[in-house]
């Protein structure tokens, strides 16, 4: 099966609100049965792990739950309040999908320049060595 974007939506969704209390301890299994009883058919899990964004929101959510991290879900007092802070999330979301495109743009061309000047994957994926003069120039620049 290939992916789409919707599909890949989903199953990020799937994996953000994932709840071990009902659908039990979060793995690629679990998580391809709930997406092939919405969907009819799944994809391997293989092509889960290949997807860069899903690989690495599944971790993210695999040590929160392990952890203990994940935050309380408090119940709004009143519909009206609920309606109030699903639209203030929404307007977040919106802003943060509208940034997250901009600087994927942003890098797609940075990359491309590089790329174009010479640079190799390899250069470009160096990690970075942190000095106090890097860090005070990061916060400049910064904003």
């Amino acid at each position: 099966m290939h992916l789409r974007e919707n599909h890949i939506e989903e199953l990020l969704t799937m994996i953000d609100t994932w709840e071990p209390d009902v659908f039990g301890s979060l793995t690629w299994g679990r998580v391809l049965e709930r997406f092939e009883k919405k969907f009819g058919k799944a994809p391997t899990e293989r092509t889960l792990r290949n997807q860069s964004r899903l690989k690495a929101r599944f971790n993210q959510r695999k040590k929160q739950l392990q952890s203990g991290d994940h935050p309380v879900i408090r119940k709004p007092s009143s519909l009206r309040r609920a309606a109030e802070k699903v639209q203030q999330l929404e307007a977040r979301v919106d802003a943060l999908e509208k940034e997250n495109a901009r600087l994927l743009h942003r890098l797609i061309v940075w990359q491309k320049n590089a790329t174009d000047h010479g640079m190799t994957k390899r250069q470009l994926e160096r990690p970075l060595h942190i000095t106090k003069d890097t860090e005070r120039n990061l916060r400049e620049h910064e904003g």
